[in-house]
């Protein structure tokens, strides 16, 4: 349950930092971090919890993108 936690923690502050102080390296650097906790957590059994890590992860996806200009996106 401590590595569930950490993991968590981990997620957490990695979305804030990016949310904090927006670019798009930290919001990529999240969703990797988010996506990888995600997947241990399905390992492990935990698939609620590897679901919501998977939309911290995609929402993570969502505002590096945002971020990026027009022609890059396309």
């Amino acid at each position: 349950m401590s590595d569930q936690r950490n993991l968590q923690q981990i997620v957490e502050q990695a979305f804030n930092r990016a949310a904090e102080a927006p670019t798009i390296s930290r919001w990529k650097s999240c969703s990797i971090v988010a996506g990888c906790a995600a997947v241990r957590m399905a390992a492990d059994g935990n698939h609620y919890l590897a679901a919501q890590l998977e939309g911290v992860a995609e929402e993570a996806r969502r505002q590096a993108l945002a971020m990026m200009p027009k022609e890059v996106r396309a």
